[in-house]
């Protein structure tokens, strides 16, 4: 409730004092003139909570946000400039005026937990994605961030140069894309992207992307632009969108354990680019393509997809490459490995590839299939 202290006048001019004590998010004044002519006005507002302000960080300062000031409230664009340093405590929350950023362009350091995350929402009221404009990491080289929460912002996290490491991210209920990464390296791992327009966006970047999940974006899963010869991604789970993976003349991307499924219109898009896809499973949606290659190549490595020509468009001078590899591993009957034995694999009858077990009593990379299907 709000308490109201009345201010007797005598010149038909009033200010009332107001102390709210509680948070809400549509209180309403109505101010009505008694004059000789009766005029009244309404207004709403919400009422927020108690926050501390957040100021820039200057070069050479370190500046803590504790729990114990929770929640710092961000209006407009802060900066933690060039040798600067902010460290943000586990269990503080971090609330955005409409519009505004946090930009680092020296060090951040935030160590949450799974049990005390750190979270960056929206001041609003009523929260809606694109609310705020995120995380911005420029040319920022050693910030950490574990175990945050980052919610209703337009895009989520974006890092143009340098290369933070972001273990545990927490990225829901955006309108652009959650992760943005430029020209950076750095890491992303154990994160979870739900309910963005797009999931994860990387621009010439040589990021170490790992244990991945995102569903319920809008658009693309992942997408992949420029120089991939440096970018690992291990370990991702895509589910829904338009497409599950989409690069646009990416050379040398690696993907190593996916699971793409139910992308609307195409799981794997790929336009003047090379893509290796290792222990892979493809399965898009019922009215969508599973593969659109584009004056592209894609190598499939021990995985799994609908070999159905009609669930796939390739254009020349586009290929699909299919390869399976076996590994035999020999032991004794006491269970010791087995170096020197003779492996022979045969495939339906036809002697296919004759090997030697290693020291450790393995023939690996046995190809048993090597196929490639050409324009659709």
């Amino acid at each position: 409730a709000a308490r109201l202290q009345t201010v007797a006048v005598a010149n038909g001019e009033a200010v009332d004092a107001w102390a709210p004590d509680q948070v809400g998010a549509t209180y309403t004044v109505t101010a009505t003139y008694l004059g000789n002519d009766t005029v009244s006005n309404a207004t709403s507002f919400p009422v927020f909570p108690i926050s501390t302000p957040a100021t820039n960080v200057s070069a050479g300062q370190t500046v803590t946000w504790d729990a114990a000031r929770s929640p710092w409230r961000v209006c407009g664009d802060v900066f933690v400039n060039l040798t600067a340093t902010l460290v943000i405590e586990p269990n503080t929350t971090v609330k955005f005026c409409r519009g505004s950023r946090l930009v680092v362009r020296g060090t951040l350091t935030g160590d949450g937990s799974p049990s005390a995350p750190i979270t960056f929402t929206s001041r609003e009221s009523s929260p809606a994605p694109g609310d705020w404009n995120g995380l911005w990491f420029e040319g920022s080289a050693s910030s950490r961030l574990v175990s945050a929460v980052v919610e209703h912002a337009k895009d989520g996290i974006v890092v143009n140069g340098g290369g933070p490491t972001l273990v545990g991210l927490v990225a829901r209920d955006g309108s652009g894309e959650a992760v943005r990464v430029v020209n950076a390296a750095g890491a992303l791992q154990d994160a979870s992207i739900t309910r963005f327009g797009r999931g994860v966006h990387l621009v010439n970047a040589t990021t170490l992307v790992q244990n991945l999940t995102v569903s319920g974006v809008a658009r693309e899963g992942i997408v992949v632009e420029g120089d991939a010869a440096g970018l690992l991604v291990r370990d991702v789970r895509v589910t829904g969108g338009n497409q599950s993976v989409r690069t646009v003349s990416a050379d040398g991307l690696r993907i190593e354990g996916a699971t793409l499924s139910g992308a609307a219109l195409r799981a794997v898009d790929l336009t003047a680019s090379t893509a290796t896809l290792v222990n892979a499973s493809i399965a898009g949606a019922g009215g969508g393509l599973d593969f659109l290659l584009i004056a592209s190549t894609a190598t499939l490595v021990n995985s799994s997809f609908l070999d159905d020509a009609g669930r796939r468009t390739i254009i020349t001078p586009s290929r699909l490459v299919v390869q399976n590899f076996l590994a035999v591993s020999v032991a004794t009957a006491a269970g010791a490995p087995l170096a020197g034995a003779r492996v022979n694999v045969t495939v339906s009858g036809v002697p296919r590839a004759e090997r030697t077990t290693d020291a450790s009593g393995v023939a690996a990379w046995i190809l048993v299939e090597d196929r490639v299907h050409n324009a659709t």
